[in-house]
């Protein structure tokens, strides 16, 4: 099985959400200091259609993970 690699490049998802292919959380983007750890914000708020897309010849996916509440982007 290939292994799902979470689009972490904030560029990309803005470039997929000017497409219309995602929508942006309000939290994306920005860096919280929970417990001393600094975390950047990756999550969306969910995909615009289809959860599988392609984008730039690439397959895409959105998927949940254990512990959160909103989506990622992942590359399949």
């Amino acid at each position: 099985m290939k292994s799902r690699k979470i689009v972490k490049d904030l560029r990309t998802l803005k470039s997929m959400a000017k497409r219309d292919l995602i929508e942006l959380h309000s939290d994306t983007g920005k860096t919280f200091r929970p417990y001393g750890t600094k975390w950047k914000c990756i999550y969306i708020k969910g995909a615009k259609g289809k959860n599988q897309f392609y984008y730039k010849g690439k397959l895409y996916g959105i998927t949940y993970f254990d512990g959160c509440f909103s989506p990622f982007v992942i590359e399949l």
